[in-house]
């Protein structure tokens, strides 16, 4: 009820070339929008048999249009509410609490620290929600995995250059007794 009443429409307008010809569509677009964009710019498509290699160019346009109108729709709403409101000020007071406990809820949802500020969480909490994170036994297993790698990486190199040394050796005593038969 009190999002509906207010919600009002702008017009919307696009030019567009098709077949040679220049066309402009002009819709009349709810403000603020709040529904799913580029269903609204299929759907402008679809209805004006807009070419489909202007739907980029329609989806900025109407986006950016939708942006702009909205800003300037709820200037408007919070410059007409604080005119009505201006008048009262307990009422402006009991509005500002509202708000102010709705913001601090929304934004608690999203927060990782349950009590306190960010100051307050000690080393010793840290390192608590650390060693029984289920995140830990992952992190473990990736360490030995890269140990394990690393070692095998290590022993190979180790291998190939005592293969590398003792090939020469090999080679000129091959070559020492080659040339020893040709006499």
């Amino acid at each position: 009820e009190d999002a509906a009443r207010h919600l009002r429409t702008e017009d919307f307008e696009f030019e567009y070339k098709s077949k040679g010809s220049l066309y402009r569509l002009s819709v009349p677009v709810e403000i603020p929008y709040e529904k799913d964009r580029r269903e609204l710019v299929q759907r402008l498509m679809t209805l004006h048999s807009i070419p489909p290699y202007e739907e980029e160019s329609l989806y900025d346009k109407i986006s950016r249009f939708i942006a702009d109108a909205s800003l300037r729709e709820w200037d408007r709403q919070a410059d007409e509410w604080l005119s009505n409101s201006s008048k009262d000020e307990a009422e402006m007071n009991k509005a500002t609490g509202a708000w102010a406990q709705r913001f601090g809820d929304h934004h608690s949802e999203y927060s990782t620290i349950e009590e306190g500020n960010e100051a307050e969480v000690t080393f010793s909490d840290v390192y608590h929600k650390l060693i029984h994170s289920p995140v830990l036994e992952t992190l473990f297993q990736l360490e030995h995995t890269y140990s394990m790698a690393m070692e095998y990486l290590c022993e190979s190199l180790q291998s190939a250059k005592k293969a590398e040394g003792q090939a020469p050796d090999r080679t000129e005593g091959g070559h020492a007794r080659a040339g020893g038969h040709h006499r």
